[in-house]
């Protein structure tokens, strides 16, 4: 008997249990012999009414096509589309790429299929993209930077094509749509926009590609009257036969997707009836698309999110309470009921769960070692600072600077001994959450910085600030004496057009007035006349020569030069220059090596600068001592140097300073110091042209010159001077001037100013030559092919219409090989290069030349 009971009792526990196992089963499978009704979420974005008219066809021709089940429409505006997928009112969903994306890591759908859309030409098109659109007609908005202060139309903040990758390719080119539009608006429906655009509501705004195509084919708009940016040619787009406009990289398509709780053979029979669909069904054509492909992959749109930190990236990575009710809410009510089982599959869940937190957990940790890391390698200061101001961070940069770690600290205090925040910080509540840059100089350090700031936004809603220094100061010295050589170049530029002509004015004046004191005695009250216009005339030509120098114009004859040799010979001229109330001292380097120069260039850049430091310390008591010293050495340029000093070369220079120990020089007249006419003397007592002639000196010649002084503390020149190394020097010494002669031989004379041209005749017939007369190269050389006799010498200005003098001696020369020449210019510009040949044989001299110099010349060249 108790056997028995206790075998009822065994099968009475197995049936129980068997039943409790079951139960699941049988009502999953009486749920499912009730209800094989399947809801399609479709986003409406243009209205319920169209968006049930357009893909019902599509539920029914999965009705007809799969058997047993039945497909519903259902249409979802933006806001219920969450919701909906959260409350499974729907089995599969067909958004926008955007929330699919956002579903997709929020709520584990799953795409299926993605659709294949067509253009306005009806040929098939998997993927879209945004186009911001303006009226062809607004010549102000040719690029993206020229909507900055437009009135910006869009559809709809969750639109992807219509507006958030707009949104992105808008920061991408820098603008801000939140800050740097008049006003940003949205219109719902892509038809909107452009009609608002057309009607001037707006200037410009942005849909997805294909419905500007559309409405035209529609015959909505024209599509001539709208430009896409970036501006592309519309008149062929009339045709539709193009790839349709855009102005962002493409993305997929819709996709279909699948809910979690959606059978997965269920959703494998709609994808391959969807990817079976003929283009010409019903549904294709109601929907106006031309059918379905397997899914693509969303990557970009990913990105895109992730970038703008739009949802479900709004904060990537945190897990949350929500999130995680969301996901194991099943477990839950399956131990309600079935124990066991729930047991077994909540230990799996958790298992599950707590891995992917570990792999969470672990991202993050990486990713702020990489924060650390790439923080203490930078070289540029980096702080983060709180919204007290203080400090929460400081890279080893910015504990360097500060001399501490000032963690904890003020950072106005801590970074720029200020007793309050820093005035561009004051209104940083206009910045709150937004990048900014700012220009700094630290009083800490005297220094200047672009700063920039960035906010990181956390999760209790504070806002801190990662604020990374850039010292500009040396970057910012570079910029001045760039814009300095500039305005000096400029300057020279003007200096050296005079020269041409004014020199041609001043031959014909000194010419004239040397013939007329050659035809008169001292006796003669009018020699004295002729005397006062020739040494005004000697005046006017330093003048001129002071600014082709400046200009770095003026022909040269450099050879080389022992610096020291050439210091030693002026000695003696610049004590006298300056008097003896000056101590001028020299401190010259030993074994220097040659430098190529123009030894007149060389002594007028030295008695510049010594006349002008005796100038400087000129109100300097007698106590104090007056000195200038003169120092010359050696020394070897480097890329650090260059990198410092603009206008400097690399290699070995002759270092060339001069030094006074007068009243210095400040800030204000440091800017001007070189340019020409500029002088702090008074009135009558300089030209302001002595350091401009300097600056062309140095500069013609590839030399470098810098200053240091300090007002009251005296003013040192250095010019670094490139060396020459030479086994042998030649010291050109001056030569006593031997008295003009003149001569029989036949001279052709080529000049295109007919006063100078003239005066230079007298000149030449007064010295017993015969001269043949031309006004440029060209008539000079038919004169010369139709002169039987022999021509001794071609006198020829160089610069001359028509033919410049050194092609007519070159032509003269081939057909005449025995011709001496000779040239001469007021002014070369650049015209010839002054290193020619011409400069070194003594065939060259400048205008204005005096009788004697001339006819010296002449005779050289001629006895040679």
């Amino acid at each position: 008997m108790n056997r028995r009971k206790s075998i009822l009792r065994i099968a009475l526990l197995l049936l129980l249990t068997a039943s409790i196992f079951c139960l699941p089963l049988i009502y999953a499978t009486s749920v499912q012999a009730e209800d094989k009704s399947v809801k399609i979420g479709v986003l409406a974005k243009r209205g319920m009414d169209y968006c049930r008219q357009k893909w019902t066809p599509t539920a029914d021709y999965l009705g007809d096509h799969i058997a047993g089940h039945s497909f519903a429409i259902v249409p979802l505006s933006f806001e219920q589309i969450v919701p909906a997928v959260e409350k499974q009112e729907v089995d599969f969903i067909l958004v926008n790429p955007g929330f699919y994306v956002v579903l997709e890591v929020r709520r584990s759908i799953e795409r299926i299929v993605t659709l294949v859309n067509k253009d306005a030409d009806g040929r098939p098109t998997i993927d879209f993209a945004g186009a911001i659109v303006t009226l062809a007609a607004r010549d102000d908005i040719k690029t993206l930077p020229d909507l900055v202060g437009k009135r910006f139309v869009s559809t709809n903040l969750k639109s992807f094509g219509g507006w958030q990758m707009v949104k992105l390719e808008l920061l991408q080119n820098g603008i801000r749509p939140d800050h740097d539009f008049a006003a940003l608006t949205f219109a719902g429906t892509h038809d909107q926009v452009i009609y608002e655009i057309r009607d001037g509501q707006a200037d410009a705004g942005t849909v997805r590609t294909n419905v500007l195509e559309r409405m035209a084919k529609e015959g909505k708009i024209d599509l001539a009257d709208f430009k896409v940016l970036p501006a592309e040619d519309l008149d062929h787009h009339t045709k539709f036969s193009f790839v349709p406009l855009h102005s962002t990289p493409h993305c997929p398509e819709w996709p279909l997707a699948k809910l979690h709780h959606t059978d997965n053979q269920l959703a494998e029979r709609v994808a391959v009836t969807l990817i079976q669909m003929p283009v010409d069904t019903r549904a294709a054509q109601q929907g106006l698309y031309y059918g379905w492909t397997i899914p693509k992959n969303y990557q970009i749109v990913h990105d895109c999110l992730k970038t703008l930190r739009e949802p479900p990236y709004e904060d990537h990575g945190k897990p949350t309470l929500s999130e995680a009710y969301r996901q194991f809410w099943p477990v839950i009510m399956g131990i309600l009921s079935v124990i066991l089982v729930v047991i077994s599959l909540l230990s799996l869940r958790l298992l599950i769960g707590n891995r992917r937190l570990q792999r969470a957990i672990a991202a993050q940790r990486q990713s702020q070692n990489k924060f650390r890391i790439m923080m203490e390698t930078m070289r540029d200061p980096v702080y983060i600072g709180a919204d007290d101001y203080r400090v929460e961070y400081m890279n080893p940069a910015m504990i360097k600077r500060c001399g501490r770690d000032a963690t904890g600290e003020f950072c106005y205090q801590a970074l720029h001994d200020f007793d309050q925040p820093c005035p561009w910080c004051k209104n940083r509540d206009k910045h709150r959450g937004k990048y900014f840059e700012s220009e700094v100089v630290s009083p800490k350090d005297n220094r200047s910085y672009q700063v920039s700031h960035s906010p990181i936004v956390k999760g209790d809603g504070s806002v801190s600030k990662l604020t990374i220094f850039r010292d500009t100061t040396e970057f910012k010295k570079m910029e001045a004496q760039f814009y300095q050589a500039q305005k000096m170049e400029a300057i020279g530029t003007l200096a050296g057009g005079v020269a041409h002509d004014f020199n041609n004015i001043l031959t014909v004046i000194q010419g004239h007035a040397q013939l007329g004191m050659m035809q008169t005695t001292k006796e003669n009250p009018l020699w004295n006349y002729l005397a006062e216009i020739e040494q005004a005339g000697d005046r006017a030509a330093n003048l001129t020569r002071q600014l082709l120098a400046f200009s770095r114009k003026q022909a040269i004859s450099p050879e080389m030069i022992l610096i020291n040799y050439l210091v030693n010979d002026l000695g003696k001229m610049l004590k006298r220059l300056i008097g003896e109330d000056f101590n001028l001292k020299f401190k010259l380097g030993e074994k220097l090596s040659p430098i190529l120069a123009d030894p007149g260039q060389l002594e007028q850049v030295i008695i510049n600068l010594v006349v002008n430091a005796a100038d400087a310390i000129k109100e300097q008591p007698l106590v104090s001592g007056r000195n200038i010293t003169i120092a010359t050495s050696e020394v070897l340029l480097d890329s650090d140097f260059v990198l410092s000093q603009a206008g400097s070369r690399a290699g070995w220079h002759l270092l060339l300073e001069i030094t006074d120990n007068g009243c210095g020089i400040t800030k204000e007249v440091m800017e001007h110091i070189f340019e020409p006419f500029y002088t702090t003397k008074e009135v009558g007592k300089g030209t302001g042209l002595g350091l401009s002639t300097v600056y062309g000196i140095v500069k013609q010649n590839h030399a470098a010159i810098y200053i240091e002084s300090e007002p009251g503390l005296g003013t040192t020149f250095k010019i670094y001077w490139p060396s020459a190394k030479s086994e042998t020097v030649d010291i050109v010494k001056a030569e006593a001037l031997e008295p003009a002669p003149g001569g029989n031989e036949v001279i052709l004379l080529a000049e295109d100013d007919e006063g100078t041209r003239d005066i230079a005749r007298r000149m030449l017939q007064r010295a017993g030559y015969t001269v043949i007369e031309a006004e440029n190269g060209r008539e000079a050389l038919t004169k010369a092919k139709a002169f039987a006799s022999p021509i001794d010498l071609l006198f020829t200005d160089i610069v001359m219409p028509l033919m410049g003098g050194k092609e007519l001696s070159e032509k003269l020369t081939a057909i005449r090989p025995q011709i001496e020449v000779l040239f001469t210019s007021g002014h070369l510009g650049d015209r010839v290069n002054r290193n020619d040949q011409i400069f070194k044989d003594e065939r060259f001299i400048n205008k204005p030349y005096s009788v004697a110099a001339l006819l010296r010349k002449i005779r050289r060249l001629l006895d040679n």
